[in-house]
């Protein structure tokens, strides 16, 4: 199963983030901002992403499907994601993975964050809890 088959037209992103998930896990940043515009597919790009950083097929597709426990994923269609939502997060973020060797945090559209929202954001992805990589998608 290719992880980044549903990522179409983007091959030079597809082919960094690759090698990074492939790379030495001790070298790997732990936030993550990707960024692009309307229709590019940020939200794919973060899934798949974290799909390849987990080390087994089995994980991967679970993640994909949004099934994994040490994923998470916050995805709104509200107007601004609310602060509870990001505290949340922010609980789990300092949980040790349960089974992959990673807990991912994606957030979809952080531009719908108010600025008091992202300020909780802000000390977890300047200084995150081990083995927790936060992927926001702007």
């Amino acid at each position: 199963m290719d992880v980044w088959e549903s990522v179409v037209g983007q091959a030079q992103v597809v082919e960094r983030l690759k090698k990074v998930a492939q790379g030495d896990s001790s070298k790997i940043a732990q936030s993550w901002l990707i960024c692009g515009s309307t229709g590019f597919g940020c939200a794919k790009v973060a899934r798949a992403f974290a799909a390849a950083l987990q080390s087994s097929a089995k994980i991967a597709s679970e993640v994909l499907a949004g099934t994994h426990p040490d994923v998470n994923i916050l995805s709104t269609n509200k107007v601004t994601t609310s602060i509870d939502e990001v505290r949340e997060l922010v609980s789990i973020s300092e949980q040790m993975p349960s089974v992959a060797p990673w807990r991912i945090i994606i957030i979809e559209d952080v531009g719908r964050m108010l600025e008091r929202t992202t300020n909780v954001l802000l000390k977890e992805i300047e200084e995150p809890a081990p083995r927790t990589i936060w992927i926001l998608c702007a």
